[in-house]
């Protein structure tokens, strides 16, 4: 039985691809909570505060046409000056976190 290197390097850059085009593709479409709900492209590229002042137009004209729909102000959609993948933790239990979520 012979195994043609070629064709598992073939395999394995396909799959490499693959998965780089769907980070790029959640990248550009998933929009996250932590990030008030735009896209990670859009906030790297400046394009979410124009977003969100359209989201808060739209959320203010809602309100002010069907009052009796809000019991509360509308979603606080201030952008946060800075986002990190991966935050430091503040010191407490691994445990807390996962009791958190």
């Amino acid at each position: 039985m012979q195994i043609c290197v070629f064709s598992s390097l073939t395999v394995s850059f396909s799959l490499l691809m693959n998965s780089r085009i769907r980070t790029k593709a959640s990248s550009a479409l998933h929009r996250h909570s932590g990030l008030k709900y735009v896209t990670p492209n859009r906030r790297h590229h400046a394009q979410a505060p124009r977003v969100q002042a359209q989201r808060i137009a739209v959320y203010e004209a809602a309100r002010a046409r069907h009052p009796e729909r809000w019991s509360t102000q509308i979603r606080n959609w201030t952008l946060t000056p800075e986002v990190y993948l991966n935050p430091e933790r503040d010191g407490r239990q691994p445990g807390y976190y996962r009791q958190a979520a």
